[in-house]
């Protein structure tokens, strides 16, 4: 707001300044102690008389301190670190050096006036301890937010790749028909025994009745970042250990390891001796792998069911092989030589190898979840990198610990959605329930008629 408008404008408070103040329909955490500091024509605080009027009058005496012509100790530690952040073209001595707090002045993205308000708050004698104590809780829980906010650049480190899109052609219940392009490895709700389950993209199929939002995101990513506004959740990182470990398994056991390794177009003669291009790709959809890395884990793979030891030791050195780094040759020769097929067992063991703590039968089970997602985290964070082990994902790897916290941080709130998806599908919104508004708000029912890919 320009200076002369503040000038001529009465700022009207419904209280004391709100730890959380809402802009552009956004949450904002604690700021704003300095907008009373402008030189509006009159400030109005509005307060109920007891607990509301009290916190006006503590926020006051602080502010006065800083308006008033006498020293204090929150007058100082403001102009120590107006002094400390000015750059004076003279080399005469200004002022005696004041300390101030660095701990208070490199808390949060707020301004260092608004947590030198909050600590001298804390510290007035004539605030109870127990309302103290629930300041300080609430403002511990400001800091935690905004390290959550500062480590949001750990994960992804590099952003989901849009490039490989998949485009479904829908039709709505009016016969208006649509084309929705979806990233790959998007997950999507589809209509399977009598609920909308989360399906990756890739297993969507004509005639299948799917969710999605106004602008072509997926549903729970949507109301994901309504929700969490200041935060740059992505359901599909979150979920990429149980949903590249099930893609991993599911690639792995449907072949069988016979032939050459497949990558290109080739011609196949029809049953009519037709002849007709075709492209085949050996796991096409281990999309984290690169070409080499894949190609080299097809022959270790055959190598070792074949019992052919010096082919297995060939490619098991092989820069491009994605276990080299955590397992011996030996160790891996045991475990798969004279097998014939990749089993949910056999990963299991690979994994144990590579960390992994959860017992066998609870592992085997996490790769069939993804149909009925309720598994968001690990209480030992390890699990997800010996997972990014075994399938060779490296931003798993790197990011394992994040990607943990974060599933643990939303969990609550998914399977809120989740809930809220049944209810307001099957007819039976809460009228008073935020949640059940938003998804009404901003889900789009139809049925696939062409995927293309």
């Amino acid at each position: 707001m320009p200076d002369k408008n503040v000038k001529s404008s009465i700022l009207l408070l419904p209280g004391p300044i709100p730890y959380h103040t809402i802009k552009e329909e956004k949450i904002l955490i604690s700021q704003g102690y300095d907008s009373i500091l402008l030189p509006f024509k009159e400030i109005i605080f509005f307060a109920y008389p007891g607990y509301n009027f009290l916190r006006v009058i503590n926020q006051l005496k602080s502010f006065n301190e800083l308006l008033t012509n006498e020293e204090s100790e929150l007058y100082n530690k403001d102009l120590a670190y107006s002094i400390e952040n000015t750059n004076f073209n003279t080399k005469e001595k200004v002022f005696s050096k004041i300390e101030y707090d660095e701990e208070v002045k490199e808390k949060g993205s707020d301004t260092h006036l608004d947590n030198i308000v909050r600590k001298d708050i804390l510290e007035k004698d004539e605030i109870e301890e127990e309302e103290k104590e629930k300041l300080g809780k609430l403002f511990d829980k400001i800091t935690s937010i905004e390290e959550t906010k500062r480590g949001i650049s750990e994960y992804p480190t590099t952003p989901r790749d849009y490039s490989n899109q998949i485009t479904l052609k829908v039709e709505f219940s009016d016969g208006t028909k649509e084309r929705v392009n979806f990233p790959e490895d998007t997950l999507i709700r589809k209509f399977e025994s009598g609920k909308y389950e989360l399906y990756p993209i890739e297993e969507i199929t004509p005639s299948d009745e799917i969710l999605y939002v106004a602008n072509r995101k997926s549903l729970d990513n949507e109301l994901l970042e309504q929700f969490f506004s200041h935060v740059n959740y992505d359901l599909e990182n979150i979920l990429a250990p149980l949903t590249n470990l099930r893609t991993f398994y599911e690639e792995l056991n449907e072949i069988n390891f016979e032939g050459k390794f497949k990558w290109g177009t080739y011609s196949i003669i029809g049953l009519d001796g037709s002849e007709e291009e075709v492209e085949r790709k050996t796991f096409q959809r281990l999309n984290w792998l690169s070409k080499s890395e894949k190609e080299n884990l097809y022959y270790l793979l055959k190598s070792g069911f074949n019992d052919d030891y010096n082919e297995f030791e060939k490619y098991f050195s092989n820069d491009e092989n994605i276990w080299k780094e955590y397992l011996s040759t030996e160790q891996l020769w045991k475990i798969i030589s004279k097998k014939n097929k990749i089993s949910k067992g056999l990963l299991a063991t690979i994994a144990k190898k590579l960390g992994l703590t959860l017992a066998e039968t609870t592992f085997t089970q996490y790769i069939s979840l993804i149909k009925d997602q309720k598994h968001y985290y690990f209480e030992d964070p390890i699990n997800i990198k010996s997972i990014g082990k075994l399938i060779g994902n490296k931003k798993i790897i790197r990011n394992y610990q994040t990607i943990n916290k974060h599933g643990k941080e939303i969990s609550k709130v998914l399977i809120r959605i989740g809930r809220s998806i049944s209810r307001v599908t099957s007819g039976n919104k809460r009228m008073g329930n935020e949640m059940d508004l938003y998804v009404s708000k901003y889900l789009k029912k139809c049925t696939v008629r062409e995927v293309e890919k």
